[in-house]
């Protein structure tokens, strides 16, 4: 593995194969679930992408020596879904923020936090924001993307220090294209 003994649903993972005393060009691997693919056989690297619902697969590696074809190895990977990233607004999901600081950051932002594995990236796809005004409860009605724009915009622009926002039923679509739920945001306008 180039990575860890862990592979993704739904993206590529990469994992790298060698052996000493066997070319790469005789080398042939398999994957017991899912399907494998070579992205530089030549360097020994490969391509894994497994389905959803399993909790392992096993990859195997076999050599072509003398004419006959031996095993080199087996390992067996667990298989977990890429985690949901935590929606974020100027670097906080919730507590207060200065408005024009609100404003300069612009849209919620999907934050992976730790996560190390690959350059996997979750859009935006909607969400909704709400406030109290007056004793009344408005709402921007739902934004088709992850920018501050339109009515969205407007509240933050009208917003009094000490009101806070409500940013909920935010919705994210991963690398594996599945939309996720993510955690509301709540702040205060200090």
């Amino acid at each position: 593995p180039t990575q860890m003994m862990i592979f993704y649903q739904g993206v590529p993972n990469e994992i790298s194969v060698s052996s000493p005393g066997v070319s790469n060009d005789k080398i042939e691997v398999t994957i017991s679930k899912g399907k494998i693919t070579p992205k530089d056989k030549a360097k020994g690297e490969y391509l894994v992408e497994v389905p959803a619902g399993e909790k392992t697969a096993t990859v195997t590696a076999y050599g072509t020596m003398d004419g006959k074809r031996v095993e080199l190895a087996s390992y067996q990977f667990r298989v977990k879904r890429i985690p949901s990233p935590e929606a974020k607004i100027g670097g906080i999901s919730s507590g207060k923020i200065d408005k024009n600081t609100l404003l300069a950051a612009g849209a919620i932002i999907p934050d992976m936090g730790d996560f190390e594995f690959g350059n996997f990236n979750y859009i935006i796809t909607q969400y909704q924001l709400s406030t109290i005004v007056g004793g009344d409860y408005k709402t921007s009605g739902t934004i088709r993307n992850g920018g501050f724009s339109g009515e969205a915009r407007s509240i933050i622009e009208k917003a009094k220090r000490g009101q806070k926002l409500f940013f909920e039923n935010i919705q994210a679509k991963g690398p594996d294209g599945v939309i996720r739920t993510l955690n509301p945001i709540n702040i205060e306008i200090k």
